[in-house]
């Protein structure tokens, strides 16, 4: 059997991280936690599950993720988030794919997970993404990108997992207002360090296009009432994020 090392990143992650070591203790073989500098028991929890917890000094998600890599010990790993939990059947897919692991990268599908859910909503909004891969041929970079892993081998062979990651981004409206005002920091940061702008008619336009966009493209139309909070939520901080980059850019002219 292939062993396999998760990691994750956290800070002050006390009151979500729990329920995703409980799922991901019965599929690693090695967990590895890397902190920014918790204030919280963040780092007890962590060691109950016999995670490896360590300290990095933050430079952006990508950076972060790319040191948390580094520390793992073994070839396969397993990218997730301390608000994400893998499903009961995941446990299972990941545990038998470990007996014969015969692909260079696996996706898993993301289906967000709001108060009361036992599961993601039928018809609700799902994602594909690359979270565990064989470190030989993918890797998570270090360039002030997306933390999305990149895949170095040419026509490489993805495994797709039937059953879903739960994703608890919505916690409360307070926390989540909190979590996006610092990320939309981060994206300005990358923005600016990549020499890339916007345009100035987005200030008007990206609210009401961006809602749109969440609430019936992304088919939060179907979460009923935090659905529709989560999209004018999501719509408001992606205006933020564009009103924070003009901020920026007229304060260092």
């Amino acid at each position: 059997m292939e062993k396999l090392s998760v990691y994750m990143i956290t800070k002050n992650s006390a009151k979500r991280i729990e329920p995703t070591l409980i799922a991901i203790s019965k599929v690693a073989d090695e967990i590895i936690i890397l902190d920014s500098g918790s204030s919280d028991n963040t780092k007890q929890i962590a060691e109950k599950f016999g995670a490896h917890f360590s300290f990095n000094q933050w430079k952006s998600f990508s950076a972060q993720k790319k040191e948390a890599e580094k520390l793992c010990t073994y070839t396969w790993l397993l990218n997730l988030d301390d608000d994400e939990v893998l499903s009961p059947q995941l446990i299972e897919e990941i545990n038998t794919f470990k007996l014969n692991p015969n692909f260079d990268a696996c996706s898993f599908k993301i289906g967000d997970m709001f108060p009361g859910y036992t599961k993601p909503k039928k018809w609700g909004r799902t994602y594909n993404i690359i979270r565990m891969y064989n470190r030989n041929y993918a890797h998570m970079p270090d360039d002030y990108t997306k933390d999305r892993v990149v895949i170095t081998k040419q026509n490489p062979k993805i495994k797709y997992f039937n059953n879903f990651i739960y994703h608890y981004s919505f916690q409360n409206i307070t926390t989540l207002i909190s979590k996006l005002n610092y990320f939309t920091d981060e994206v300005v940061n990358t923005m600016i360090a990549k020499q890339k702008n916007y345009s100035k008619s987005r200030l008007i336009t990206e609210f009401p296009i961006q809602f749109c966009k969440y609430y019936f493209l992304k088919r939060y139309i179907f979460n009923g009432y935090y659905g529709f909070i989560v999209s004018v939520i999501y719509a408001f901080f992606r205006f933020i994020r564009i009103a924070k980059y003009f901020q920026k850019i007229l304060l260092t002219k």
